[in-house]
């Protein structure tokens, strides 16, 4: 090859070259690779605290942490919510059985003969006491009892209507009883009796016909006129009824219910 048509040729093509500023280049491939690197090493970054954060999960314990030396503390999660245990209560107490035991009956304040031989400490057999009197016709007679707590101790009483039979007549009453600490029957206190054997008195009933416990009150059904039988229903026709109720004022038994007397009764004669 022909050396000057060599050098011309060179010379057209470094003409045709234009000027290159490597610097620029250098800089803009610096700061692309700068950048590829940083988005790899976040990459990378993140995939190793996912995997830490998931092996911390999967190899946390189940419950709570306890550090050592320090006590643990039940979480509501795994402490059972206790259950209210009912309190042991004391059995119920058991009526008082006046129909076979021993025990006090009050006197009849306005009436000697019969309740003389009723009154006293008694013994009970079946509900009655063995007849005595001077023809053995006296004798004492549990008619019905009652249960409640009449004097306020929280403790179920016992109320009993009583029967003084002597002759051809009866008088009675009605009497509360509790139980004393060795088991025996207390009198609490006599609530109403009736009038003298054979009168017909205002105020005091005639007969006593039934008894009960209600909040407290001890309710008598009375009547104004007995007569001289032993049977309820005679002369029953006439006789007029009444519901009165006692309550315990903490020495006696006071009516706070239903009349306290009889109007005239026109069926029974004024000296009956």
């Amino acid at each position: 090859m022909n050396e000057d048509l060599f050098r011309t040729q060179l010379t057209e093509l470094s003409e045709d070259v234009s000027t290159v500023d490597l610097r620029d280049r250098v800089l803009a491939t610096s700061k692309r690779l700068a950048w590829q690197r940083s988005a790899v090493l976040a990459g990378s970054a993140l995939t190793v605290v996912g995997l830490v954060a998931g092996t911390a999960f999967a190899l946390a314990p189940k419950g709570p942490v306890v550090v050592p030396g320090a006590t643990p503390t039940a979480t509501a999660e795994d402490s059972p919510t206790p259950t209210p245990s009912a309190s042991p209560s004391a059995p119920p107490a058991l009526p008082l059985d006046l129909a076979n035991a021993t025990w006090d009956v009050p006197a009849w304040p306005e009436d000697p003969y019969p309740s003389v031989l009723c009154a006293g400490t008694r013994t009970f057999e079946n509900g009655l006491t063995p007849h005595v009197g001077k023809w053995g016709d006296v004798y004492l007679m549990v008619l019905k009892t009652a249960t409640g707590d009449v004097n306020g101790d929280g403790v179920p009483d016992t109320v009993a209507l009583l029967k003084c039979q002597g002759g051809q007549g009866d008088i009675r009453q009605v009497v509360a009883f509790d139980r004393a600490p060795d088991g025996s029957v207390r009198t609490i206190g006599q609530v109403l009796t009736t009038s003298p054997l054979g009168e017909h008195h205002v105020g005091n009933p005639g007969i006593i016909l039934d008894v009960a416990v209600v909040d407290g009150v001890v309710q008598a059904v009375v009547g104004d006129y007995h007569g001289l039988a032993n049977d309820d229903q005679f002369e029953a026709d006439i006789r007029q009824e009444q519901r009165r109720g006692y309550r315990w004022n903490g020495s006696s038994f006071a009516q706070n219910s239903g009349p306290t007397s009889f109007p005239a009764n026109p069926k029974v004669p004024a000296n009956a």
